[in-house]
């Protein structure tokens, strides 16, 4: 058997102009046949005689990933071939060319309709080794992606999802979901998941999507100052619900949890020993076993509900954050801040008074900024929060950091000044 790759030639004018399918032609004597490859090409990248891309010579960096990219998928899908006619052949010696043949062409019919068929077998596969909010995450993603197809009359396939598509879809959730560029990455990394997934199970041979690159931002980072925490600590509230509120949010602020642990915390995860009380769980999300010492503040609001069944109030992200922001808004957190993100890779300055940008996942903002600038090594907020050197970049407000760069300065030069008087 020989397997060839031609271009789809224009029927008129018999050569081959624009960009052009690639067919692959099957020469199985007495059956010969073709199967369309899900690709295109231009005639003037294709070399005729090799009947592959031309992958060398180009001044566009680019261009020249792309046909390599696209010779690499061609190879992938010539051992495809060869690898289903000698499975066929070991099952049944005896088949017959033309039932080889539809076997063959079926391997590479496009079972579009399949897509979200498969991201639901994808969703049953991961509902119980994931939490309920990163479950919550790839159904979001999966309603996008029914949108986005909708809205371009497009039919998805997990053979042809590429660059190009990924680009198509995170400009789609810029201009048509007001969607900034960090949540839209966000949300193609976790298409990405699905995606590695197909082919770790072999249900395909694509990995064009990997080519398409995520972005890391340094976004304005939101949390209460070390005089805005006291405030909010010391305030009598009139109402029990904000009351409450402040209390969850704060007992946040002083672990460095994530909200989704206050959820399902217990009063058999808190332990003593000694003089020293923690919090000793498995975090959900890392599934890593967490010793959390409790300083005095978060040992005053736990007080606050020792007869009550659970340690802290249960409420739900929506809610919570909707209550947080009118206990914000009565301490006077009332100050305009001025934020930059990005959208559709430009950068948006917005003004919004700040006790509107304060939500749950402030408080373990709070707690990594308020410990750094006390002198809390990052290794031990590391440990503390369960965050990689990546995401500690992020949650660390670039003020913070610059105050205490600017004070180890002062006091290394004063050091070296009073040296200076010894020697």
């Amino acid at each position: 058997m020989k397997v060839k790759f031609y271009l789809q030639r224009d029927t008129k004018k018999r050569e081959i102009v624009g960009d052009r399918r690639i067919y692959c032609y099957i020469y199985d004597t007495p059956e010969s046949y073709e199967v369309p490859t899900r690709e295109k090409v231009s005639g003037k990248n294709w070399d005729k005689k090799k009947c592959r891309p031309i992958t060398t010579g180009y001044k566009n960096k680019d261009e020249q990933r792309e046909m390599k990219a696209l010779s690499n998928y061609l190879n992938s899908f010539e051992a495809v071939v060869n690898k289903t006619r000698i499975e066929q052949l070991t099952i049944n010696p005896f088949i017959l060319p033309h039932e080889l043949k539809q076997i063959i062409k079926a391997k590479f019919s496009p079972d579009k309709s399949n897509f979200f068929a498969m991201y639901d077998e994808y969703l049953e596969d991961k509902k119980n080794s994931v939490t309920p909010a990163t479950y919550k995450k790839y159904t979001n993603i999966k309603n996008i992606l029914q949108d986005f197809a909708k809205r371009y009359k497009l039919t998805l396939s997990i053979h042809s999802v590429d660059r190009p598509l990924m680009n198509k879809l995170k400009m789609y959730m810029n201009t048509e979901r007001n969607i900034a560029d960090i949540a839209a990455f966000k949300n193609i990394a976790l298409l990405k998941t699905f995606l590695n997934w197909c082919f770790e199970e072999q249900k395909t041979d694509n990995q064009r999507y990997l080519k398409f690159k995520g972005k890391t931002f340094q976004n304005d980072v939101i949390h209460l100052s070390l005089q805005e925490e006291e405030k909010m600590f010391r305030h009598k509230f009139s109402s029990d619900k904000l009351s409450r509120v402040r209390d969850v949010f704060l007992f946040l602020c002083y672990t460095g949890q994530r909200f989704s642990e206050i959820v399902k915390f217990t009063w058999s995860e808190i332990q003593t020993e000694g003089d020293h009380t923690y919090w000793s769980f498995t975090q959900a999300k890392t599934k890593k076993k967490m010793y959390i010492p409790l300083m005095p503040k978060a040992l005053i609001i736990l007080n606050k509900y020792k007869d009550a069944d659970r340690p802290l109030p249960k409420y739900t992200n929506q809610k919570f954050n909707k209550y947080l922001k009118e206990v914000c808004k009565k301490i006077g957190m009332t100050h305009s801040i001025k934020i930059t993100r990005q959208k559709a890779g430009k950068d948006i300055e917005e003004v919004k008074p700040k006790y509107e940008l304060i939500a749950s996942h402030s408080g373990r903002r709070t707690f990594v900024n308020i410990a750094y600038a006390f002198g809390m090594s990052e290794s031990s907020i590391k440990y503390i929060t369960g965050f990689s050197d990546d995401v500690m970049k992020i949650y660390l407000n670039r003020d913070v950091i610059s105050k205490k760069a600017n004070d180890e300065m002062r006091m290394a030069y004063n050091k070296e000044s009073n040296l200076q008087q010894i020697i």
